[in-house]
């Protein structure tokens, strides 16, 4: 009788662990950002609600152009089409808990550093990789990417 019942208990079991999980995703998109050029969405949101960005750049969402030449004026519009995409995903920068940062040149790391810790808590400082490429998009000099939980 036990090992009828151990039997009928891993079966059980085996049927909630094995069985077919459908997982869903659905598109973010905001007029608060750019809207893209290329064949991608803004960002996406899981059914389990992790929203992955693309790459968020200097282009402000009004004008469709890149804000200036400068790097400090690119990191902070890239941050706040960044904060804008996230917001229609119902989060936050307090949200994030990975970033991927492009930089068109390795000696600007000093700056976008400076930039990026005025945007999150420094108590809760999501992880980050940060590359230098030979070129991004539109001419820019930094592209950033972010992986965050939705409060949905």
């Amino acid at each position: 009788m036990r090992t009828l019942i151990l039997l009928i208990a891993a079966a059980l079991i085996m049927g909630v662990l094995c069985a077919p999980h459908k997982r869903t995703w659905r598109v973010i998109s905001t007029d608060k950002a750019p809207r893209p050029e290329n064949p991608r969405s803004q960002a996406i949101i899981t059914d389990s609600g992790v929203i992955e960005t693309s790459g968020c750049n200097g282009v402000v969402p009004s004008t469709g152009k890149m804000i200036s030449d400068d790097l400090g004026e690119q990191m902070v519009q890239s941050m706040r089409n960044l904060g804008a995409v996230l917001e229609a995903g119902n989060a936050s920068y307090e949200d994030v808990f990975k970033c991927t940062v492009l930089m068109g040149d390795i000696s600007y790391y000093d700056k976008m550093n400076q930039i990026y810790g005025m945007f999150f808590n420094s108590s809760k400082l999501p992880a980050r990789m940060a590359y230098a490429v030979r070129e991004i998009p539109f001419k820019g000099k930094v592209e950033i990417q972010c992986s965050a939980l939705s409060r949905d």
